[in-house]
């Protein structure tokens, strides 16, 4: 479950520094 939360974190961190 980490791992999922870690991706969606880390997509949503690039769609904001986009």
């Amino acid at each position: 479950m980490f791992s999922f939360i870690h991706s969606v974190l880390g997509i949503f961190l690039l769609i904001l520094l986009s």
